[in-house]
């Protein structure tokens, strides 16, 4: 079974990674592949974050839900 990812696009580069949805949690560390920026997930970004899964989840465009 494929496991669940959110496409994530890096503020610096533009470049969409998917990430395993159990990453995005308070304090997780995300690591662009591509420029190597890494950003610690909290506050409105996650909050924002967890709303767009959320909706994702609703309207099934998260494979496997």
């Amino acid at each position: 079974m494929k496991e669940k990812a959110y496409p994530f696009s890096c503020p610096i580069c533009a470049k969409v990674t998917d990430f395993p949805l159990e990453l995005f949690v308070e304090g997780a560390v995300l690591t662009c592949p591509f420029c190597k920026l890494s950003l610690r997930l909290h506050g409105h970004m996650l909050a924002y974050i967890q709303k767009e899964i959320q909706e994702l989840k609703e309207s099934e465009k998260i494979p496997g839900e």
